[in-house]
């Protein structure tokens, strides 16, 4: 993600891993997602944020910037 940093500090920009599975998706398929997701995240370097989005709220531009403004 890129974003202005608070403060007219310049740009910065983090890398962001965004786990998307639906409130309404079946048990199972949620259940190897959950597994899979954690088994990526390991294989992956640098992630400054993760996020596990289950809504469309979760997804929005803005959100999703505040909390990688905050490192989660």
């Amino acid at each position: 993600m890129e974003y202005d940093a608070p403060g007219g500090e310049g740009k910065r920009s983090k890398i962001t891993f965004i786990a998307w599975c639906p409130d309404d998706a079946p048990q199972y398929p949620r259940m190897m997602y959950s597994s899979s997701k954690e088994a990526i995240k390991r294989a992956l370097n640098g992630l400054a944020a993760d996020i596990q989005a289950n809504d469309a709220d979760d997804i929005e531009y803005d959100n999703i910037i505040s909390r990688v403004q905050k490192g989660r």
